[in-house]
């Protein structure tokens, strides 16, 4: 399956992405429920995706839109990883012809090992943070509907 995905999509269903250069966390969510689940990384070499399995996962979930992580420093200064992460947004909304947003990850990674380490000890930390991004976005603009 290579370009634009076929399938139509599933009403409500988000996937979120944080952005890295060896490895992708992917979560799904939920508009309804506002709820994230985390999946599976994904690989990438020196910031690029394997597509394809990408492309797999946006096949299987079907989404209307995908939110990225924008990794800034904390206070709000752009870095190399900031123009990466937005370039890997339009590369992804241009591939897939989804509505592809920027969300704020602030401390999701510190968040996210936290959890880890207290909550969930074989959670993956990308996905994981993934999962926050995606419910961070959902709570700060409380979409109810596409």
């Amino acid at each position: 399956m290579t370009g634009k995905t076929s399938q139509p999509e599933k009403p409500g269903i988000i996937l979120g992405i944080d952005y890295g250069t060896k490895r992708m966390g992917i979560a799904v969510g939920q508009l309804m429920t506002g709820t994230a689940t985390p999946l599976k990384a994904l690989p990438a070499k020196d910031g690029v995706p394997q597509w394809h399995l990408l492309e797999l996962v946006i096949a299987q979930w079907r989404p209307i839109k995908i939110v990225v992580g924008r990794p800034v420093h904390l206070d709000g200064a752009v870095s190399e990883m900031t123009k990466k992460a937005e370039r890997f947004a339009r590369q992804v909304a241009g591939r897939y012809d989804l509505t592809c947003l920027i969300a704020d990850e602030r401390l999701s990674t510190y968040e996210a090992k936290s959890l880890i380490r207290d909550v969930a000890p074989k959670a993956d930390k990308d996905s994981l943070s993934a999962c926050l991004i995606l419910e961070h976005w959902m709570r700060e603009n409380n979409k109810q509907t596409p």
